[in-house]
């Protein structure tokens, strides 16, 4: 299943969890952001919050075993969120794209 929305949406999260209760969840991949022009430290507590609703949604979601995959940019309460990340499940690194230029905190997350 593919779908686009906020997941600030109660809509969308009902969607979501409806859609997902079919059949066990192998794989959540999300691309959550905010528009992050602008200072950074005014739009960060943004981003946090919705990769914090994404995570839970996949803990509700998946299934033993499954696999987790989020693009997040490294910034205040990243640490706080990886550790999270690494208690839930099993294993939990960073990756970092080859092509991502050294100034973007980019990366991803694979649970």
């Amino acid at each position: 299943m593919e779908f686009s929305g906020s997941f600030t949406w109660d809509e969308v999260l009902s969607r979501l969890s409806k859609q997902s209760g079919k059949a066990p969840v192998g794989l959540v991949i999300s691309e959550v952001a905010p528009n992050m022009i602008g200072i950074s430290t005014i739009y960060w507590s943004k981003p946090i919050y919705l990769y914090g609703l994404v995570l839970a949604f996949a803990q509700r979601v998946l299934r033993p075993t499954s696999g987790f995959l989020i693009k997040i940019f490294q910034n205040e309460g990243f640490g706080s969120y990886l550790k999270l990340a690494q208690r839930d499940f099993e294993k939990a690194l960073m990756c970092k794209r080859s092509a991502s230029q050294e100034r973007f905190r980019e990366q991803y997350l694979l649970a």
